[in-house]
Protein backbone atom coordinates (compact mmCIF):
# COMPACT_ATOMS: atom_id res chain seq x y z
CA UNK A 1 0.00 0.00 0.00
CA UNK A 2 1.09 3.31 -1.21
CA UNK A 3 1.36 5.71 1.98
CA UNK A 4 0.20 9.37 1.97
CA UNK A 5 2.35 11.85 1.88
CA UNK A 6 2.23 14.25 5.29
CA UNK A 7 3.75 17.78 6.79
CA UNK A 8 7.21 15.61 6.98
CA UNK A 9 7.07 14.59 3.86
CA UNK A 10 6.82 18.52 2.76
CA UNK A 11 9.88 19.36 5.51
CA UNK A 12 11.81 16.40 3.65
CA UNK A 13 11.60 17.66 0.43
CA UNK A 14 12.22 21.72 1.82
CA UNK A 15 15.24 20.70 3.42
CA UNK A 16 16.68 18.95 -0.22
CA UNK A 17 16.00 21.85 -1.81
CA UNK A 18 17.45 24.09 0.55
CA UNK A 19 20.94 22.10 1.61
CA UNK A 20 22.45 22.19 -1.85
CA UNK A 21 22.11 26.35 -2.14
CA UNK A 22 22.82 27.28 1.87
CA UNK A 23 25.62 25.25 2.70
CA UNK A 24 28.05 25.64 -0.39
CA UNK A 25 26.95 29.27 0.10
CA UNK A 26 28.09 29.44 3.86
CA UNK A 27 31.10 27.11 3.20
CA UNK A 28 32.11 30.17 0.95
CA UNK A 29 31.40 32.77 3.11
CA UNK A 30 33.20 31.18 6.26
CA UNK A 31 36.11 29.08 4.91
CA UNK A 32 36.78 29.45 1.15
CA UNK A 33 34.63 30.52 -1.91
CA UNK A 34 33.34 27.40 -3.61
CA UNK A 35 29.46 28.65 -4.48
CA UNK A 36 28.70 27.23 -8.17
CA UNK A 37 25.07 27.30 -9.09
CA UNK A 38 25.96 24.22 -11.30
CA UNK A 39 26.56 22.17 -7.54
CA UNK A 40 23.13 22.88 -6.45
CA UNK A 41 21.53 20.39 -9.68
CA UNK A 42 20.91 17.81 -6.95
CA UNK A 43 18.36 20.11 -5.25
CA UNK A 44 16.27 20.07 -8.70
CA UNK A 45 14.73 17.09 -7.94
CA UNK A 46 13.43 18.17 -4.74
CA UNK A 47 11.85 21.11 -6.65
CA UNK A 48 10.43 18.79 -9.07
CA UNK A 49 8.67 16.77 -6.16
CA UNK A 50 7.66 19.88 -4.67
CA UNK A 51 6.06 21.38 -8.03
CA UNK A 52 4.08 18.11 -8.36
CA UNK A 53 2.78 17.84 -5.26
CA UNK A 54 1.28 21.69 -5.56
CA UNK A 55 -0.16 20.10 -9.16
CA UNK A 56 -1.51 17.00 -7.27
CA UNK A 57 -3.58 19.30 -4.89
CA UNK A 58 -5.61 21.43 -8.01
CA UNK A 59 -8.49 20.19 -10.01
CA UNK A 60 -7.41 18.50 -13.34
CA UNK A 61 -7.87 21.34 -15.68
CA UNK A 62 -6.42 23.94 -13.40
CA UNK A 63 -3.54 21.32 -12.95
CA UNK A 64 -2.76 20.33 -16.52
CA UNK A 65 -3.19 24.40 -17.67
CA UNK A 66 -0.60 25.07 -15.05
CA UNK A 67 1.77 21.89 -15.45
CA UNK A 68 1.79 23.26 -19.35
CA UNK A 69 2.82 26.80 -18.37
CA UNK A 70 5.93 25.43 -16.23
CA UNK A 71 6.79 23.10 -18.48
CA UNK A 72 6.72 26.11 -21.62
CA UNK A 73 8.62 27.98 -19.00
CA UNK A 74 11.28 25.51 -18.30
CA UNK A 75 11.62 24.43 -21.99
CA UNK A 76 12.38 28.21 -22.93
CA UNK A 77 15.06 28.12 -20.24
CA UNK A 78 16.92 25.37 -21.44
CA UNK A 79 16.75 25.96 -24.80
CA UNK A 80 18.71 29.53 -24.09
CA UNK A 81 21.30 27.82 -22.02
CA UNK A 82 22.18 25.27 -24.42
CA UNK A 83 22.25 27.71 -27.70
CA UNK A 84 24.30 30.06 -25.39
CA UNK A 85 26.29 27.61 -23.34
CA UNK A 86 28.17 28.36 -19.85
CA UNK A 87 31.14 28.54 -20.95
CA UNK A 88 32.74 30.04 -24.02
CA UNK A 89 36.16 28.17 -23.37
CA UNK A 90 35.14 26.48 -27.11
CA UNK A 91 36.26 29.95 -29.19
CA UNK A 92 39.76 30.11 -26.81
CA UNK A 93 40.25 25.84 -27.98
CA UNK A 94 39.70 26.55 -31.59
CA UNK A 95 42.13 29.35 -31.89
CA UNK A 96 44.93 26.97 -29.89
CA UNK A 97 43.78 24.66 -31.83
CA UNK A 98 44.84 26.78 -35.43
CA UNK A 99 47.59 28.40 -33.99
CA UNK A 100 49.53 26.49 -31.50
CA UNK A 101 52.59 23.84 -32.28
CA UNK A 102 53.81 20.99 -30.50
CA UNK A 103 55.56 22.18 -26.91
CA UNK A 104 53.82 25.68 -27.17
CA UNK A 105 52.57 26.88 -22.91
CA UNK A 106 48.85 27.02 -22.39
CA UNK A 107 48.27 29.13 -18.72
CA UNK A 108 45.04 29.29 -17.37
CA UNK A 109 44.01 32.04 -14.74
CA UNK A 110 42.43 31.04 -12.40
CA UNK A 111 43.08 27.15 -12.81
CA UNK A 112 38.96 26.29 -12.41
CA UNK A 113 38.98 27.71 -16.41
CA UNK A 114 41.51 24.01 -17.27
CA UNK A 115 39.74 21.32 -16.31
CA UNK A 116 36.74 21.89 -19.03
CA UNK A 117 38.77 23.29 -21.93
CA UNK A 118 41.65 20.83 -21.04
CA UNK A 119 38.83 17.67 -22.17
CA UNK A 120 39.41 18.83 -26.11
CA UNK A 121 42.64 20.66 -26.15
CA UNK A 122 45.02 19.19 -28.71
CA UNK A 123 47.71 16.81 -27.96
CA UNK A 124 51.56 18.16 -26.86
CA UNK A 125 51.19 21.29 -25.36
CA UNK A 126 51.94 22.02 -21.82
CA UNK A 127 49.76 23.33 -19.69
CA UNK A 128 50.10 24.99 -16.41
CA UNK A 129 47.14 26.75 -14.27
CA UNK A 130 47.39 29.77 -11.68
CA UNK A 131 48.57 29.82 -8.88
CA UNK A 132 50.62 26.39 -9.48
CA UNK A 133 54.18 27.12 -10.39
CA UNK A 134 56.35 25.49 -12.88
CA UNK A 135 57.61 22.42 -11.70
CA UNK A 136 54.36 22.28 -9.46
CA UNK A 137 53.39 18.39 -9.52
CA UNK A 138 49.75 19.06 -9.30
CA UNK A 139 47.12 17.85 -12.53
CA UNK A 140 46.14 20.60 -14.72
CA UNK A 141 42.52 18.97 -15.14
CA UNK A 142 42.06 19.09 -11.47
CA UNK A 143 41.16 21.69 -8.75
CA UNK A 144 43.30 21.91 -5.94
CA UNK A 145 40.46 23.70 -3.70
CA UNK A 146 42.38 22.63 -0.10
CA UNK A 147 43.33 26.40 1.56
CA UNK A 148 41.82 27.75 -1.80
CA UNK A 149 41.62 31.47 -1.11
CA UNK A 150 44.83 32.05 0.53
CA UNK A 151 47.10 29.85 -2.16
CA UNK A 152 45.47 32.31 -4.89
CA UNK A 153 46.57 35.12 -2.68
CA UNK A 154 50.17 35.00 -4.77
CA UNK A 155 51.88 37.84 -6.18
CA UNK A 156 50.39 38.01 -9.64
CA UNK A 157 53.45 39.42 -11.01
CA UNK A 158 56.09 37.17 -9.71
CA UNK A 159 54.26 34.46 -11.21
CA UNK A 160 53.96 36.08 -14.09
CA UNK A 161 57.74 36.81 -14.19
CA UNK A 162 58.46 32.69 -13.21
CA UNK A 163 56.01 31.57 -16.54
CA UNK A 164 58.30 34.03 -19.04
CA UNK A 165 61.08 32.26 -17.50
CA UNK A 166 59.56 29.04 -17.87
CA UNK A 167 58.51 29.50 -21.52
CA UNK A 168 61.55 30.84 -22.66
CA UNK A 169 61.49 31.28 -26.45
CA UNK A 170 58.34 29.21 -27.16
CA UNK A 171 54.69 30.97 -27.55
CA UNK A 172 52.57 31.09 -24.66
CA UNK A 173 48.74 31.35 -24.71
CA UNK A 174 46.96 32.20 -21.64
CA UNK A 175 42.99 31.86 -20.75
CA UNK A 176 41.95 34.13 -18.31
CA UNK A 177 39.18 35.47 -16.30
CA UNK A 178 38.43 38.35 -13.62
CA UNK A 179 35.09 37.32 -12.93
CA UNK A 180 35.44 34.42 -10.39
CA UNK A 181 35.82 36.28 -6.68
CA UNK A 182 38.97 34.83 -5.59
CA UNK A 183 40.60 36.74 -8.73
CA UNK A 184 39.40 39.66 -9.26
CA UNK A 185 42.05 42.06 -11.01
CA UNK A 186 44.77 38.96 -10.41
CA UNK A 187 44.63 37.89 -14.10
CA UNK A 188 44.90 41.29 -15.51
CA UNK A 189 47.99 41.96 -13.57
CA UNK A 190 49.46 38.67 -14.57
CA UNK A 191 48.83 39.94 -18.29
CA UNK A 192 50.37 43.21 -17.48
CA UNK A 193 53.58 42.16 -16.20
CA UNK A 194 53.83 39.11 -18.74
CA UNK A 195 53.39 41.70 -21.28
CA UNK A 196 55.95 44.11 -19.98
CA UNK A 197 58.15 40.74 -20.23
CA UNK A 198 57.14 39.29 -23.33
CA UNK A 199 55.96 42.37 -25.57
CA UNK A 200 52.21 42.89 -25.38
CA UNK A 201 50.15 40.23 -26.72
CA UNK A 202 47.57 39.37 -29.59
CA UNK A 203 44.33 39.18 -27.91
CA UNK A 204 42.14 35.83 -29.66
CA UNK A 205 39.30 36.45 -28.18
CA UNK A 206 37.44 38.21 -25.70
CA UNK A 207 35.45 37.05 -22.58
CA UNK A 208 31.47 37.67 -23.08
CA UNK A 209 30.10 37.90 -20.18
CA UNK A 210 26.50 39.10 -21.31
CA UNK A 211 26.32 36.03 -22.98
CA UNK A 212 27.74 32.87 -21.19
CA UNK A 213 27.68 32.21 -17.59
CA UNK A 214 31.34 31.70 -17.21
CA UNK A 215 33.32 34.01 -19.78
CA UNK A 216 37.19 33.88 -20.26
CA UNK A 217 39.15 35.26 -22.74
CA UNK A 218 42.63 34.25 -24.51
CA UNK A 219 45.87 35.92 -25.50
CA UNK A 220 48.31 34.62 -27.29
CA UNK A 221 51.96 35.80 -26.76
CA UNK A 222 54.18 35.05 -29.89
CA UNK A 223 57.65 33.06 -29.56
CA UNK A 224 60.59 34.99 -29.37
CA UNK A 225 63.45 34.79 -31.53
CA UNK A 226 66.35 32.31 -30.34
Amino acid sequence: MRRALDDRDVVLLLFWLVVPFAVPFLISLAITPMYQFKYTIPAAVAFYLLVALALNTLGPRVALAAATVVGLAFLGATVRYYDNGTEDWRQAVAHISERAHPGDLIVYCPDQLAPAALRVMPPGLEHLTFPHLPGDAWPADRVDWVDYAARNGIDPRAYARAVAAHAGNRAVFVMFSDDYKTHKETCSQLLDELGRVRGYPETLAVGEGATFYESSGLVYFGPRAG
